[in-house]
């Protein structure tokens, strides 16, 4: 990632990057109950951040408790005001009696005790975060009816196999990704920028509703509170951070999409991103992952099912199904997609997803000129 967040023009070899840091290094955490409370006080007060609270660590012998017991004559010359003033605030802000983890607790998900940056505390709801595995899927907001399709198909399928996808409840993508998972067996989780009871955005509080009965909302955001500075990318790390890989599944050259890809990148997850129109501004971005060799196609989700799991697609009949009616209109040279929907009738979004599921049945297959075939 370069200096504006971004990615660089070329591609980078993930071999040649150095990794993270991980939270818990050069010390030894220490997790009893009083060091569990101080982290939420800590995660409680405005102005403390990981880095911080990682530097007092090492010099307080892994206690989060010991921190708040350092005299503020101590702090003075070493700490900014503002964040002396935290500290000391912290020692006297109230608890709120919720669900939450931090990393003095032992069920502290794994993947993300391994970033630099990991949350001082992480409030839930719904499902325990027990160790699964986990694929987040992220894009933009305003997206075409293929993007929309494909994240909800690639979600369920990624559910039904074991897989919890991971997103962010945005409108566009993530909304479609959530509802997809939330129709397979292993259900779907929730990255909240706002605190775990302020749904945002407003039109999602219904399906905030069905993420807490059938998957897990998470945030590192207190009760109560709302988005602020920073918030959305620190989610995204977090959405990033807690799976195996990432998908880009249709994502505009802006925006958090990119952002979560970069992250990964950082991270060392596994980046992936789903083929689109390279028409569409809407594609613009998940595009120059692909074509900057950033990111790997992901034509299925089987793709993404063996990367994580080793798993192979089971071995499944040549049937057509519903997409064979495009049969006819391919003819033995092949047929462009402006061809079959000027003989169909059907939009561009339709015969795409049509024609990748012949695709991906082995009965269709695509020449140069993005000309398609019946094998």
């Amino acid at each position: 990632m370069d200096a504006r967040g971004g990615f660089p023009e070329s591609g980078v070899s993930r071999e040649d990057a150095e990794g993270p840091e991980p939270f818990e290094h050069g010390f030894v955490l220490r997790r009893t109950d009083e060091d569990r409370e101080a982290f939420v006080r800590l995660a409680l007060s405005d102005g403390i951040g990981t880095v911080t609270v990682r530097a007092l660590l090492q010099e307080c012998g892994g206690s989060a408790a010991a921190i708040l017991d350092i005299p503020e004559a101590r702090l003075r010359g070493r700490l900014p005001k503002d964040r002396i003033s935290a500290i000391l605030a912290a020692r006297d802000v109230e608890v709120p009696d919720r669900p939450v983890l931090t990393p003095a607790h032992d069920d502290y998900p794994e993947r993300l005790r391994l970033l630099t940056d990991a949350p001082l505390a992480l409030w839930w709801c719904g499902r325990p975060l027990t160790e699964r595995p986990r694929v987040a899927m992220v894009g933009s907001r305003r997206v075409s009816e293929y993007g929309r399709r494909m994240a909800a198909r690639m979600a369920r399928d990624l559910s039904d196999e074991g897989i919890e996808v991971v997103s962010g409840m945005a409108t566009g993508i993530d909304g479609a990704a959530h509802r997809g998972a939330l129709e397979g067996r292993s259900g779907t989780m929730a990255v909240m920028a706002t605190g775990i009871n302020r749904v945002f955005p407003a039109v999602h509080r219904a399906l905030a509703r069905q993420i807490e009965a059938d998957g897990t909302l998470l945030t590192e955001r207190p009760p109560g509170r709302g988005a602020g500075s920073g918030t959305f990318r620190n989610r995204n790390r977090i959405i990033s951070g807690i799976s195996d890989a990432v998908v880009v599944v249709e994502a505009n050259d802006k925006g958090g999409a990119l952002l979560t890809a970069a992250l990964a990148e950082d991270q060392r997850r596994p980046l992936w991103a789903v083929p689109g129109d390279m028409d569409r501004k809407s594609a613009m971005g998940s595009t120059k992952l692909l074509t900057s060799r950033h990111a790997t196609p992901a034509w299925s989700a089987w793709d993404l099912i063996n990367a994580v799991t080793g798993r192979e697609k089971p071995a499944q009949p040549k049937q057509p199904g519903p997409a064979g009616a495009l049969l006819p209109y391919l003819g033995p040279e092949g047929r462009t997609v402006d061809q079959i929907c000027r003989e169909t009738g059907k939009s561009v979004s339709d015969i795409l997803v049509l024609l990748l599921d012949l695709q991906l049945r082995g009965v269709v297959k695509e020449l140069p000129g993005k000309r398609y075939v019946p094998v």
